[in-house]
């Protein structure tokens, strides 16, 4: 049994890994995050499972507490406006300047409630609003130029 908990507490660190990774990737230690997490979802799966429950609740209630808190992405938001929007922004340059904006516009995002039920509630379209503004002021502001591998990437 404890191997196959292993195998299952690997499953979810794997996933949670990955999820963070691509869409957190301003998080800087997420190694205890992980742990805690895969293994609270291997005891809800467990658990759930013994109660009866089948295996696809006990899946959803893992998951449950694998993501807890981690739906809403800021740096994921801010990829894709910039595909949206600025879609002369070449695919490989996105993810460095998301993370920048993400930096630069940590006031904006405070004022907002950044849970997993954002993307439910109408104050999100205000988030979406006032983050193209200030996307488009950032671009007026700094002229932003992107190299890659020494070229000239875009210039919005």
């Amino acid at each position: 049994m404890e191997e196959i908990s292993g195998i299952d507490r690997e499953y979810y660190r794997k996933r949670l890994a990955e999820f963070i990774a691509e869409m957190h990737p301003q998080v800087v230690d997420p190694g205890p995050l992980v742990e805690l997490r895969s293994r609270q979802a291997v005891e809800a799966s467990r658990t759930m499972l013994a109660r009866g429950a089948s295996p696809l609740t006990a899946a959803a209630q893992a998951d449950e507490i694998l993501y807890s808190g981690l739906l809403f992405s800021r740096f994921d938001t801010l990829r894709y406006l910039l595909a949206a929007d600025y879609p002369n922004v070449p695919d490989y340059c996105r993810r460095s300047l998301a993370l920048e904006l993400d930096s630069h516009l940590e006031p904006l995002f405070r004022r907002y409630r950044l849970d997993d039920g954002i993307l439910e509630r109408p104050e999100y379209r205000t988030l979406l609003r006032d983050l193209k503004r200030a996307v488009a002021e950032y671009f007026d502001k700094h002229e932003t130029t992107v190299t890659y591998r020494g070229r000239p990437g875009f210039k919005p």
